[in-house]
């Protein structure tokens, strides 16, 4: 699952990205530019990209989790964790 959106008016960009492996695994991304910060934010771990022990079939991992409503339209995108 790849997601990637621009607001064209102020630059707010995010950037997400969960692919699933076997056994578990997740190959988690999320960048969020916000205008005026001076810096992206990204997930603590970065730029190691790979969780471990991931208990569920869905796109989630490292706290961020994507859920489609309508292929190709819409999806909720949630993430609980920090940003450095």
């Amino acid at each position: 699952m790849y997601i990637c959106a621009v607001n064209p008016n102020d630059g707010t960009l995010i950037d997400v990205r969960i692919a699933k492996r076997p056994k578990g695994v997740r190959e988690v991304w999320l960048i969020l530019k916000l205008p005026g910060l001076g810096f992206d934010l990204l997930l603590p771990q970065h730029p190691t990209t790979m969780v471990h022990d991931v208990n569920s079939d869905g796109f989630e991992g490292a706290g961020l989790k994507v859920e489609v409503n309508e292929p190709m339209s819409t999806w909720d995108i949630t993430y609980q964790g920090n940003c450095r």
